[in-house]
């Protein structure tokens, strides 16, 4: 087992498809700041960043660095939102040139032009703000601290800074946000140990963007279909592996599905997010190594392994050690 494992859950930026509702995000994003209030913490710039999450509209450009084995990589994306709805290209020159991503309140559609296909994801939005919310939670029940202070100019932009740490004070994560519309300009993640896993951060941005409903739609005559079943069938499928799963009807929505090949090893990897968690599950032709695995989590992530008809299984998240536990004795029954 090794760190690139764990860190796949750690850089997440991503993050699920929640059940149709009738409240949307703005009116969620209103109410977590007002439970904030409520609750007694009295920080103006946290219920700002809260309030504004679900109606921020901009365009934007933004640089975004992920650790790849050891190596921390980076690239720009080209940014429209519109409240709930998001749409991301990237420049000539990227790898990732040519794809586009667009997403709303019900789903994620990413477009990959050397596949003509078209990949069906669950909305990250809500999933997203449940997560920082759980943040914030932290700070009341379980001893997190956070600080504020002057952090410079971001985009051109005044920022003010948070910085989040843990019960013994280790970082967690820290963010730079604009006060005045409360969006956050710049993030960055750090692991067990203080490295920095993840960050974002705009280099320019636009609060009065020209924007349509065609920016939000992606519209390809001949190209396919895949949904996160289909991922999960081929991915598998190229690892001689079983399309194992947490089932459908838990509260976790399968986010992302890929082959990581570890030391001539492949190990089928599935990303899962809910109820403001998230869960990696992997799967392996060979034992992995749940000692070493929870020394690299550090105390921040649970982990749980377990062996179902001759395949080997790692579940590592943030979800609670019975939760995890309760979800390995349901796959693959």
């Amino acid at each position: 087992m090794n760190s690139r494992l764990i860190l796949v859950l750690l850089l997440g930026f991503s993050s699920c498809l929640a059940p149709a509702q009738k409240v949307g995000p703005l009116q969620k994003a209103q109410r977590r700041a007002m439970r904030m209030k409520q609750a007694g913490l009295n920080a103006p710039l946290l219920q700002r960043i809260m309030q504004a999450q679900g109606g921020l509209r901009f365009s934007g450009a933004r640089m975004v660095e992920f650790r790849q084995g050891a190596d921390l990589r980076s690239h720009e994306e080209l940014i429209l939102r519109d409240g709930p709805r998001v749409r991301i290209t990237f420049p000539e020159g990227s790898p990732f040139a040519g794809q586009v991503i667009v997403e709303n309140r019900k789903q994620r559609l990413q477009y990959f032009p050397d596949k003509n296909e078209i990949r069906v994801l669950p909305a990250r939005l809500e999933d997203a703000m449940d997560r920082f919310g759980n943040l914030v939670r932290q700070v009341r029940q379980n001893g997190f601290q956070f600080r504020v202070a002057a952090g410079g100019d971001v985009a051109g932009i005044h920022t003010q800074s948070i910085s989040f740490t843990d019960a013994k004070g280790n970082i967690v994560q820290r963010l730079w946000a604009d006060p005045n519309t409360g969006m956050v300009l710049k993030r960055e993640l750090y692991d067990a140990v203080g490295a920095k896993a993840g960050a974002f951060e705009y280099r320019q941005i636009n609060y009065r963007p020209n924007l349509s409903d065609g920016d939000f739609d992606i519209r390809r005559k001949g190209a396919r279909l895949v949904t996160m079943d289909d991922q999960l069938l081929e991915v598998a499928k190229s690892l001689s592996m079983r399309p194992y799963r947490i089932p459908a009807g838990e509260p976790y929505e399968l986010q992302n599905v890929r082959a990581i090949r570890l030391r001539k090893m492949g190990v089928l990897h599935e990303l899962y997010a809910g109820t403001g968690k998230r869960i990696s599950l992997y799967q392996c032709h060979m034992p992995l190594d749940r000692m070493k695995a929870k020394r690299l989590a550090g105390e921040r992530l649970n982990v749980v392994s377990f062996s179902v008809r001759g395949s080997n299984f790692m579940l590592v998240g943030d979800a609670d050690q019975g939760e995890l536990e309760r979800l390995s004795r349901l796959i693959g029954r």
